[in-house]
């Protein structure tokens, strides 16, 4: 006949977790207890990876809390870029419903520039002859649309792929103003 099962229950004990003060008494009564003769050394060298071990852990939570305050740091300053961004974004839609584009240098030449294409291009030797040349150009261009002013400077843009000769330029509020 089998003998009944005995259950019994036993309370668990909780873990004790050494706090920074005990730490350097208990690294110090295992120093003691390894220095006794009485343990062999297999026991003494796991105690001794052990306390190697816990060191590392030690280093590892302090550079994991400085690393922790670092990112925190970096969620704030993000957090306030978001917003200082934000901010920007609804001034910049502000200017641009004001018909101002948002970006652009706020300096007067560059609200007054002209930009035309198809102008031939002298084939002077000399740059101040094509120079003079293109000024001439302006020049005629602004007198037959019946526009008193002087340019301030004239200048070549670039080269279409397909017809060398002809200046092409154009702007942002040019190119708008065209399409209207």
């Amino acid at each position: 006949m089998p003998s009944p099962v005995r259950v019994s229950s036993v309370a668990v004990a909780k873990s004790r977790r050494s706090t920074t003060g005990e730490s350097a008494s208990d690294a110090d009564r295992l120093r003691t207890l390894l220095d006794n003769g009485k343990i062999p050394n297999y026991v003494k060298l796991v105690v001794e990876l052990l306390m190697e071990t816990r060191e590392e852990v030690k280093v590892l939570n302090r550079r994991n809390a400085e690393l922790l305050e670092e990112i925190k740091s970096l969620r704030e300053e993000n957090s306030f870029l978001k917003e200082e961004l934000m901010k920007a974004r609804s001034s910049a839609s502000y200017d641009i419903e004001n018909g101002r584009i948002a970006g652009q240098s706020e300096d007067s030449e560059h609200k007054r520039s002209i930009v035309l294409s198809n102008v031939v291009e002298s084939s002077a030797a000399s740059s101040l002859a094509r120079n003079a040349h293109d000024f001439d150009c302006v020049f005629k261009i602004l007198d037959f649309l019946g526009v008193e002013c002087k340019p301030v400077a004239v200048y070549r843009g670039g080269y279409s792929k397909i017809d060398r000769d002809l200046l092409k330029l154009f702007s942002r509020q040019i190119g708008s103003r065209l399409m209207q």
